[in-house]
């Protein structure tokens, strides 16, 4: 059954290809025959990655995580047996703990609160695969696979943190500054080969996910800030915060995205959801500065337009997910409308990640008695 699984995930990135209902009638046929095993959770963790591709989209993608979690409650994946092998406990583990961190990755996407990790399921080792198939836990290994997953479960409590800082009765840029610190904190405590200052390209993979980590901090930056920009006494530093931090992280999706364009071609990490949509919110950013009148416009319009092509890149695959699409022609079409100098509705725009309106700066007005002005005669 996980064969045939692997099979469908495996298609579901391929040309012109949507299987997600084979994949939703092959968990159905597990269901009516009971058969209720780790494949069949695994399976359910693979839907979730069926929904990132091709004709998926973030809301299928959380109803996928949702049955995954289920799945692995009623199978039991987050319990520890006895005779199990290192192997066994750690792929386990393993599995619960990845449809736990796309469940709460999703569940921040969309804007949902859900409850925090459960802190009495134990993390897997931090070693590598090899380690895994030898059970040699001596051997030494520079950066082990799962390390990037390990500090992915790491940063859901930092933004756990986050929140519960941003609601503290300080003044609103101490609370800043106390999310600065602790995004800081944890990019401190990353192993080097996720730090994009000292990853190297020799191993793909790692120099890629360093770039996401990156990425991840700097989109953690932009929600502390946006919800700010409309402020009366705050707006304008957070604005300025929240633009500076849109422009670190449109380099780094640059980075990223040549990256797997010209020196990792055999890559599928282009193809998800995940990485576009962390592109918009920091481009709708400068469009809010755009709007806004703030900040260096020819600055913005670069970095805009470079948000642009990251996120065409982004749709380029034949298996790249409608959102991306969406993504880029709303861009598009905001730069479009700002060079021209035409109005832009703030509840037109919606972000196709979460299906929520993205809040612009209400158009400018003349007073009254500014408009007279205008005409002396009138």
């Amino acid at each position: 059954m996980l064969a045939a699984a692997l099979q469908v995930g495996r298609a579901s990135s391929g040309e012109g290809t949507d299987l997600i209902p084979l994949m939703d009638q092959l968990l159905r046929y597990c269901e009516r025959h009971g058969l209720y095993t780790a494949d069949f959770v695994h399976a359910h963790l693979l839907a979730i990655d069926t929904q990132m591709l091709g004709g998926g989209s973030p809301f299928g993608a959380w109803l996928a995580a949702g049955k995954a979690h289920h799945a692995a409650l009623l199978v039991g994946v987050h319990l520890d047996r006895t005779g199990e092998t290192l192997f066994e406990q750690e792929m386990r583990r393993r599995l619960w703990w990845n449809i736990k961190l796309a469940r709460h990755t999703l569940a921040a996407r969309l804007q949902i609160h859900v409850p925090l990790l459960d802190p009495d399921v134990p993390r897997p080792l931090v070693i590598s695969d090899a380690q895994l198939q030898s059970e040699d836990l001596l051997e030494t290994i520079s950066v082990p696979e799962w390390a990037a997953i390990d500090a992915r479960i790491s940063f859901v409590n930092v933004i756990a943190a986050r929140v519960i800082a941003l609601a503290q009765d300080t003044p609103i840029l101490d609370r800043f500054a106390e999310c600065q610190r602790l995004l800081d904190d944890y990019q401190f405590t990353l192993p080097a080969s996720l730090r994009l200052e000292s990853a190297t390209k020799t191993l793909p993979w790692g120099y890629a996910q360093a770039c996401i980590a990156a990425i991840a901090t700097q989109e953690a930056m932009l929600g502390v800030y946006r919800p700010f920009f409309a402020d009366a006494n705050t707006g304008a530093m957070a604005l300025a915060l929240g633009v500076d931090a849109a422009h670190r992280l449109i380099a780094t999706s640059q980075l990223l995205a040549s990256f797997l364009m010209f020196e990792w071609v055999d890559n599928a990490a282009s193809t998800l959801w995940s990485g576009a949509a962390s592109v918009f919110a920091a481009g709708t950013v400068l469009v809010y500065a755009l709007l806004g009148g703030s900040g260096d416009r020819d600055k913005h319009l670069v970095a805009l337009d470079t948000a642009i092509g990251v996120l065409r890149s982004h749709t380029a695959a034949p298996s790249a997910p409608s959102a991306n699409a969406k993504a880029f022609a709303t861009l598009e079409t905001l730069a479009r409308a700002i060079r021209e100098g035409r109005a832009v509705d703030s509840g037109a725009v919606i972000d196709p990640f979460s299906g929520q309106s993205v809040v612009l700066p209400p158009p400018a007005t003349f007073e009254w008695d500014t408009l007279f002005s205008l005409f002396p005669a009138a």
